[in-house]
């Protein structure tokens, strides 16, 4: 598909490649979310699996968000396993009882996501693709705000 929207070629091959990265690691990130969401037990069993649903529902948002902007470039979105394996410094997650293991690696990944989100703006920075820049603002404020929910369970007094 091709359409001239004010942007050029070189760039929006850069772009995209930059966001399907990002949509791999957003997808790794659901993924670990999920598990976590789904494995989670003990005293605060209610407020952390809500929190993680509200989580991973505005992960599965995400991904779709950033896919059909992708789609709006021109390019193909990537959708497969392997392809998001080879492009995600994300991993999946493990299964394991050790809930706050599986919560720190977690926060990590938020980590992670926000310095890909970071890195990606600089790279979008100057093509006049504001489109994609304000979406990717917007995805890193909610990961810091997510990140600060959920590292708020190891605030110690």
């Amino acid at each position: 598909m091709s359409q001239n929207i004010g942007l050029k070629k070189e760039d929006i091959k850069a772009i995209s490649e930059n966001l399907s990265k990002l949509l791999a690691n957003e997808y790794f990130l659901y993924l670990k979310t999920l598990n976590i969401h789904w494995n989670v037990t003990g005293s605060n069993f209610f407020g952390f699996h809500k929190l993680l649903e509200d989580q991973y529902n505005w992960l599965k948002d995400n991904i779709d968000e950033i896919a059909e902007r992708i789609r709006t470039l021109g390019v193909l979105a990537p959708a497969n396993y392997k392809k998001y394996s080879q492009d995600s410094i994300i991993s999946e997650g493990d299964n394991t009882d050790d809930f706050e293991g599986m919560l720190e690696d977690l926060c990590q990944g938020h980590e992670k996501m926000i310095g890909l989100l970071r890195h990606a703006i600089e790279e979008i920075e100057g093509t006049k693709d504001f489109g994609s820049e304000d979406m990717l603002i917007k995805l890193l404020s909610e990961h810091e705000k997510n990140l600060w929910m959920l590292n708020s369970h190891f605030a110690r007094k």
